[in-house]
């Protein structure tokens, strides 16, 4: 006769206040407890249960369960009272493994007398979540943050796929929505590429405080329910701003080298001048603008200009042009955004420092050295470190990331935030929040060691997942302590360090995807997502 299953919520510690929504007892989260009645005299030492693992349950080697005794099947607590002169009635609590979807038939026995439950236990995960998305008020409407609720769903349904059998119920408790910041700036870097401004750490810190605002009248739900829950953020753009220098010379609308011909001294005084003329010259990078309303109002994507006139004979002089001379040329190169060409309007009157001659006129180049501020790079999501916070952007480059993109971005930072990539069992240099208790790590892992002889991080930040991809590994760079190489192929796994891998042969980009590969899958089915995992411990209302 078939056994009537009960959901047990492994990961959740046993408490009443977990009971709501298809949680229908306190009985059904954290242990189990089981009581079993026995003729008079047994011993509560002698009462034992035993736990029958089903033929498709995930199991653990011993070095994993020598790492994380919620690997393991854990006798608990127990008691013993009398029911009358014949009976006494002994209680245990047994704690089953951690990971999702193994199910168990239970055994209670006494000696050589044994009692098996009229039920099975399956092994369920929990965690809850919020919702925040930016205020896109003050945005053109066609630029407005969009709703993130189907890319949420899908996250919900791909964690609770039975064909995964990871069973990790995702439960959504509710929306906010969050002040505005319309690039969130992740450094700053100058011309050679080198680090000028660790601009992290007042994004990090205004972001988690404009997220604690909005969440405020939601913090009571969200104490209560640390360490299982995250607050997902979704916001316009995340990018690094940097500098790039323009040494060229300036060139006409058609793309012909710019010339200009100057009248004597003695023309100049019968009213000869300069034909105007306008002058333009490309930047090898976008520009920083349209990502931040101050920045644009103070023409911040400008730092300097120097304009010098070069006659026939290379002699140059310098014309004195102020920034707010320079304006921008070109229409955006994608839907909100996205410039590279600059201009000058010049007159005779721009030309009064540059020598002339008293008779005869002079003909000459333009030649422009421009510091400008450009996008450096672009993110595409984050999770906080040490917060239960992860951070999907709404747009890159300027337009709009597709619901796939962003999908994939959620995946692999929630992955991160539950231990993925798995670094069980293997060295490590770079700080997993979840490392010592997670299970044996892929052979596909990749950046668990940063920097020096031994680095693997293999371009990335992070422990990733190369299933697929292939790193050919380059000489090692000295300036930041890491391997240069490349990345070719198609990668599998949505743990892979980037969106993608750039193919030469196509100029495409083979998209990551965005669920894990068949090493990390029987992983994530393992975790354990109970009191062990630190990157939920901070709240962002704590």
């Amino acid at each position: 006769m078939a056994k009537t299953v009960l959901e047990q919520w492994v990961n959740l510690d046993k408490d009443p206040k977990w009971v709501e929504d298809d949680i229908t007892s306190e009985a059904r989260v954290g242990h189990l407890h089981f009581e079993a009645k026995f003729s008079k005299g047994a011993k509560l030492v002698n009462f034992k249960i035993k736990v029958k693992e089903q033929p498709n349950n995930a199991t653990y080697n011993a070095q994993e369960k020598a790492r994380n005794l919620n690997f393991t099947v854990q006798q608990g607590a127990g008691a013993a009272s009398n029911l009358s002169k014949k009976t006494v009635k002994l209680e245990r609590n047994v704690s089953l493994p951690a990971a999702g979807g193994n199910e168990y038939i239970v055994r209670a026995k006494y000696k050589q007398e044994q009692v098996e439950s009229t039920k099975a236990v399956a092994a369920r995960r929990r965690l809850f979540y919020y919702s925040v998305k930016m205020d896109s008020a003050t945005l053109p409407a066609a630029e407005a943050i969009g709703d993130p609720a189907t890319i949420l769903t899908n996250l919900e349904t791909d964690y609770w796929d039975p064909a995964k059998n990871y069973y990790l119920k995702l439960v959504k408790k509710g929306d906010a929505t969050m002040a505005l910041t319309k690039c969130l700036l992740m450094g700053e870097e100058d011309e050679t590429g080198a680090t000028i401004s660790n601009s992290w750490g007042a994004t990090r810190a205004g972001l988690l405080a404009d997220a604690k605002t909005a969440l405020a009248g939601s913090r009571p739900d969200l104490q209560k329910r640390k360490p299982f829950n995250f607050v997902s953020v979704w916001c316009n753009y995340i990018a690094t701003k940097g500098k790039t220098i323009i040494n060229q010379e300036a060139v006409t609308a058609t793309g012909a080298v710019a010339s200009a011909t100057l009248p004597s001294w003695f023309g100049k005084l019968f009213g000869a001048k300069m034909a105007n003329q306008t002058i333009y010259v490309l930047a090898s990078e976008f520009l920083w603008h349209g990502l931040d309303d101050t920045d644009d109002a103070n023409q911040n994507w400008l730092e300097t200009v120097e304009l010098d006139f070069e006659d026939a004979a290379g002699a140059r002089s310098r014309i004195a042009i102020p920034n707010n001379r320079v304006t921008i040329a070109d229409a955006a190169r994608f839907a909100f955004g996205g410039h590279a060409w600059l201009q000058i309007d010049l007159t005779d009157a721009d030309m009064a420092g540059v020598r002339r001659r008293v008779f005869g006129q002079v003909t000459g180049r333009f030649r422009l050295r421009v510091k400008v501020r450009t996008v450096a790079g672009w993110t595409l999501g984050f999770a906080v470190p040490a917060t239960n916070v992860i951070v999907v952007a709404d747009k890159s480059q300027w337009q709009t990331v597709t619901d796939s993109g962003k999908k994939y971005v959620l995946n692999h930072e929630f992955g991160h935030k539950i231990g993925m990539t798995s670094q069980g069992g293997a060295a490590q240099t770079f700080n997993n929040e979840n490392a010592a208790n997670m299970p044996d790590a892929p052979a596909s892992l990749y950046g668990n060691i940063h920097l020096g002889p031994t680095d693997n991080s293999r371009g990335h930040t992070g422990n990733h997942c190369g299933e697929g991809a292939t790193w050919t590994a380059g000489a090692f760079n000295a300036a930041t302590n890491r391997f240069d190489g490349t990345w070719t192929g198609a990668p599998a796994c949505v743990m892979f360090g980037m969106d993608g891998v750039w193919d030469t042969a196509t100029n495409t980009i083979v998209p990551a995807p965005p669920g894990y590969c068949a090493n990390c899958e029987p992983i994530v089915r393992k975790l354990d997502l109970g009191n062990a995992m630190l990157g939920f411990a901070s709240c962002v209302t704590d």
